[in-house]
């Protein structure tokens, strides 16, 4: 069975029936295989995004028989740099990356685990680790980065299996398996040792404290909610303080959960997506994603990618949508769009379709989630009036400090996208103006570098590290990025010839990649630990 070719048609199609498809989200590209295995309908599943360390962007998605690696930085053109065949065939597959690896688990029998080594890229991807050591099959995984553990759920050997992959991420250690009085996880969601974990045959989701692994305590669960049903996965906001839910069955909503206080978790609002079609309302929500605390981006099945306004939660607005089989109106099976990943520095989105392969969509709006990091890589232009949205303060690199509602008279970049944000102040309350660039070490002038002779030291760190670079660098910045592709900012000191402090003792703990760069040239990146 082959399926239709759609890149060329559904390109076509946007332009002609753009309301029928989506609305303010823009298709930039597709990805598909013809030749590739169908069964029960299906030739693809679930997908995720991996950024290096120079921000290249790349997609891995899995089909029956391989996982599928796709260069998408000329999203107009995703193409395929890689494929690895999978220990067996599968329906389910699940990915996640941590550092340069990837890791993927398949949930039927010889469903081992496997790592990827992702440092080539675009050039390969080498396969670094396949084995059933820990289990023979495992329905989904999610990786806190923070403490380098891999969590694994619906597998043949526990309810969860803990690994560790911070000690050497492509020969993990078994830590714990876990089992739980209410069995089987369909998904979970961990933050810093916290999981959220979606008992899918109990309409339940408990929260569990997994710091001690023999000693795990349940922090809170919610049930009997409204629209219970096959409890299948979540997902938090930045806050911590909400959280959305999908329940796979056809017609139920998604629900934003209260987790302000894990003991008493509330359904504070609901949203369900009803598409132009006869039978809409029977549509399934899938996986969702919430970005920053504002918006939740969904993968759909019937309804392709849905992306909900949660900033007042009792009341979620739809933002945008785009449907990646809109010529599907049978909402009785499972079709459509199996995952999204909405997390790329340029804001781009990948989703997969079970028939039809990779999408690279493009909200036109801003979801906001890197609307406090706000900086400037260039020269401040002093006739330029510039409106951000942070909602504290704004650190630039060019010398600039200062508070919301400030007037700046510059040029301020969003994150790493490469366009610019312009407009007139719109404030009632200005309190106060900055005319004048301040020197700031963080803008290095006049050295040359030499990737051979820059030393990190020490890594891991606590409050600080040092840089020191042998030879003199020329008009070269130095950046600290974390694992969402955000900068965040420190503060840099020099501490005798080119030798540089960096310093937050705010710092959360965990993984932050340190670029050294000279224009848009990146002359070093490492990965540096923070305790």
């Amino acid at each position: 069975m082959l399926k239709p070719t759609l890149s060329i048609f559904l390109l076509g199609l946007y332009v002609c029936s753009f309301a029928q498809i989506s609305s303010n989200v823009n298709l930039k590209g597709n990805w598909d295989d013809n030749s590739l295995a169908v069964q029960s309908g299906l030739s693809f599943n679930d997908i995720w995004g991996y950024t290096d360390e120079e921000f290249k962007e790349y997609g891995i998605i899995g089909s029956l028989d391989y996982t599928h690696f796709i260069d998408i930085n000329d999203p107009e053109n995703p193409t395929e740099v890689a494929r690895i065949p999978a220990p067996s065939r599968s329906l389910w597959r699940d990915f996640k990356t941590y550092l340069h690896y990837g890791y993927g688990v398949s949930d039927n029998s010889g469903g081992r685990l496997q790592i990827f080594d992702l440092s080539d890229l675009p050039n390969t991807v080498n396969k670094v680790f396949d084995s059933n050591t820990f289990f023979s099959s495992c329905h989904n995984i999610f990786i806190d980065e923070k403490n380098g553990r891999l969590y694994a759920v619906g597998t043949t050997r526990a309810n969860i299996v803990v690994l560790d992959i911070m000690t050497d991420p492509t020969n993990p250690t078994l830590l714990a398996n876990i089992n739980l009085s209410d069995g089987y996880i369909h998904d979970m969601y961990v933050r810093d040792h916290i999981a959220y974990a979606s008992h899918i045959y109990r309409s339940k989701l408990t929260v569990y404290d997994l710091r001690d692994l023999n000693n795990f305590v349940t922090l809170g669960n919610i049930s009997g909610y409204v629209d219970a049903g096959l409890n299948h996965s979540n997902w938090l906001s930045e806050d911590g303080t909400l959280m959305a839910m999908a329940d796979e069955n056809h017609g139920l909503s998604v629900k934003i959960v209260n987790t302000a206080d894990l003991s008493d978790m509330t359904v504070i609002g609901t949203l369900k997506s009803t598409l132009e079609a006869a039978n809409a309302t029977n549509s399934i929500a899938h996986n969702p994603f919430i970005i920053g605390n504002d918006y939740v981006v969904i993968s759909y099945y019937h309804e392709g990618v849905q992306i909900y306004d949660i900033s007042d939660p009792a009341n979620p607005v739809r933002a945008g949508y785009y449907d990646t089989q809109p010529n599907n109106t049978n909402y009785n099976g499972y079709q459509g769009s199996w995952g999204v990943y909405p997390f790329f520095p340029s804001k781009n989105i990948i989703a997969s379709d079970i028939n039809n392969g990779l999408f690279v969509i493009r909200p036109t709006f801003d979801m906001g989630y890197c609307r406090d990091n706000l900086y400037s890589a260039r020269s401040v232009n002093v006739n330029q009036n510039i409106q951000t949205n942070s909602s504290e303060a704004i650190h630039l690199r060019n010398g600039f400090h200062a508070k919301s509602g400030s007037v700046f008279r510059g040029h301020i970049e969003d994150c790493t996208t490469p366009f610019s944000i312009t407009g007139n102040v719109d404030k009632s309350e200005v309190t106060e103006e900055i005319n004048k660039i301040e020197p700031n070490p963080q803008l290095l002038v006049k050295k040359e570098l030499a990737k051979k002779e820059i030393q990190v030291y020490p890594n891991p760190f606590t409050d600080e590290f040092r840089i020191l670079i042998e030879e003199t660098i020329v008009a070269s910045e130095i950046h600290l990025i974390n694992s969402l592709g955000q900068e965040v900012f420190v503060k840099i000191n020099i501490c005798g010839t080119n030798c540089f402090t960096i310093e937050n003792k705010n710092l959360e703990t965990g993984i932050y990649t340190l670029l050294i760069k000279q224009g848009r040239e990146v002359l070093e990146s490492k990965k540096v630990v923070k305790f």
